[in-house]
Parts: C-alpha cells; structure tokens; sequence
C-alpha cells in the first residue's frame, strides 16, 4: 500500500489490491498500469460488494499471464510491451501455457482459462490504444495496437480459441451428474428442521450469543436455498430492506378465484417478497411460517448479536460493515453434518 499509484487506480488499490494476497503475483498486477487500468475498469462496471472476489480473480489470472510471458521474453517486463503484433506468437504460447496445453493429446487441462485469458487481453489492447489516443501519442504507436487487434481477432480462434471451446465442450457430455436421493433429501430436511428449532429455543431461553446467531442464521440459509431453489449468492445477499418493504396487501379477488385451493391456502401462508438477481432482475423468495418467525427475531435482535447498523444484509457477520454468511458452505457444512 506505500508504493505509488497513479491516482486513476487508488480506488482499486485500496479496494481490490488491498484485500489480495501478498504473494508475487500481486506485486506484478500493483506494479503493471495496464493491469490497473483493466482492474479499475472492471470495478467501475462491478460496483457490488461480492463482485470485488471476481475481480481480483481476474486480475491475478492477467497477472499470471504476465510472470509466463516474462519467461519467454525476459527483456520485456510490462504487458503493454507485448501488445504489438511480432509477439503475438509469444502471447498464444503463454495462453497454451495457462490453460496447461498438452501438445500430444492436442488438449486443454483448462481450457477456460485459455478462454477468459483471450477476451481479456483484447479488453488490455482496447485500454491502452483508447490511453494512447487520450495522451495525444504519435500515430504510430496507436497504429501498432491496432495492427495488433486486427492480428489477434484474425488468428486467436485458429490458435486458441477452437480448440478450447471443443475442449469444454467434450468435458461436458462425459461429466456424470449425480442427482441425490429422496431419502437424502428427507435427513436434511429433518436435520435442518431441528436445528431451527434448536437455535430459537436458545434464544427464547435467554441463550444469546454469536454460536447460537451463527446456528439459526445459517440453518435459515439453507433453508430458504433450498425451498426456493435460489442461487446461492442471490439468497446470501437478501438485504433487510427487501423484506421489511415486500407488498403486504391481500391477493386481489380475481386472482384468488383463478387459484386452486391449494394455491390459495400456500398464498395465505407462505411469505413472498423479491430480491435482486442476476443482471438486476427481480427474483421472488418465498418463507414458509417457521422461516418468517426466524427472519422477524433475527431482525429484531441484531444489536445483541452484534451486527453493525451499517451491514444491510439479512444473514449479516457479526462486527463486519457488508459481511455476509456464504450460502455455499452453510449448503456443504449441513450436508456433511446430516
């Protein structure tokens, strides 16, 4: 964090770099400007809080990238010295090298690595050719990226690109999907149910504390996963607001009579409110009594259990200012635990 940055990428120092591990591979990313500039263009477009995880994904992968083309071309050391159209080859080896090529098999250990690690780098090209034009450099320099792009979008696919798609194509139809069991699917239920139960009898004897917070609140998570069949990400990141503003007016009677009897009786007892999803789209969530009742205590008891005001996440970390419970793991952890 003492080294000098150039102030365009102070945001993403701070937000992306910053929460990065220390190894070498961010040492080259903090100590590239193309790889800044590419980082905070993303987080320009990926304001959210749990998108920062992706960026620095990407960023690392790039980075990567470059320690490899360092080692085939060592007098080069920054990324935009590669963006000229007689490295080209050089860049196609260290993608084969990324996505770990096997010249044998003609195969992709990963090939989507080779995949990502393309649009990326015409993402770089664009970013320093659109710098260029900004700095008033010679035309020259901006024509040898352009040369560049026209290069790279002409013979990617033939190098690159054709046979990591075949690749992923072929892992694809091989992949055998294990689908669990309606006995499997009952303990965990069982076992969820219970646990619930369990945590709200804590808290209704006076048993506050951050094991029994952390028990209901990660139990309720998998629970409304699993009755909605929700990303997991989509249900981790309900904020209160979501809930506390969800439309509380009655079904209108038209629609009520369209209803079977089974409709109608589940409208009147399940909850449904909506909560941002993929691309801003609305998803709605439903919560069965028992759920609501686990969602209304843990509202209303965030203080004793230590949730920051600032956190406007229903399953909130405790001492955390946007931290939230992973649905993933709380999934994986009940399974194991059943």
């Amino acid at each position: 964090m003492l080294l000098q940055t150039e102030n365009d990428h102070k945001q993403f120092v701070t937000e992306v770099l910053g929460t990065m591990r220390c190894d070498n591979v961010t040492s080259v990313a903090r100590d590239d400007s193309l790889i800044c500039s590419f980082g905070s263009r993303l987080l320009q477009n990926h304001r959210e809080h749990h998108l920062k995880r992706y960026i620095s994904q990407r960023v690392r992968q790039l980075s990567t990238f470059l320690i490899i083309l360092r080692t085939l071309v060592p007098v080069l050391r920054h990324l935009k010295d590669f963006l000229k159209p007689n490295y080209f080859v050089n860049i196609v080896q260290a993608a084969k090298k990324l996505g770990q090529y096997n010249e044998d098999l003609n195969t992709y250990t990963h090939p989507s690595n080779a995949l990502k690690i393309g649009h990326t780098i015409t993402q770089c090209a664009e970013i320093l050719k659109t710098q260029l034009m900004i700095n008033n450099h010679p035309r020259d320099e901006i024509q040898v990226v352009n040369d560049f792009l026209q290069v790279f979008q002409t013979e990617w696919k033939f190098s690159v690109s054709s046979n990591a798609n075949q690749d992923i194509g072929t892992k694809k139809f091989n992949k055998s999907i294990a689908l669990p069991d309606a006995k499997n699917i009952s303990i965990l239920h069982t076992y969820l149910s219970s646990q619930l139960a369990k945590g709200m009898n804590c808290i209704q004897s006076g048993e506050i504390n951050k094991d029994v917070y952390k028990l209901v609140c990660q139990t309720l998570l998998t629970q409304i996963i699993i009755l909605n069949r929700r990303r997991s990400g989509e249900v981790e990141r309900i904020k209160i607001e979501n809930y506390l503003n969800r439309d509380k007016n009655k079904i209108q009677e038209d629609i009520q009579k369209a209803l079977s009897s089974v409709e109608n009786q589940l409208s009147k007892n399940l909850v449904r409110f909506e909560i941002r999803g993929k691309r801003g789209r609305g998803v709605p969530v439903l919560l069965t009594p028992d759920m609501q009742k686990a969602v209304d205590i843990l509202i209303k008891m965030r203080k004793s259990f230590n949730i920051l005001e600032s956190n406007p996440y229903m399953f909130a970390t405790p001492f955390t200012i946007e931290g939230s419970y992973r649905g993933t793991d709380c999934l994986r952890d009940a399974a194991t635990k059943s």
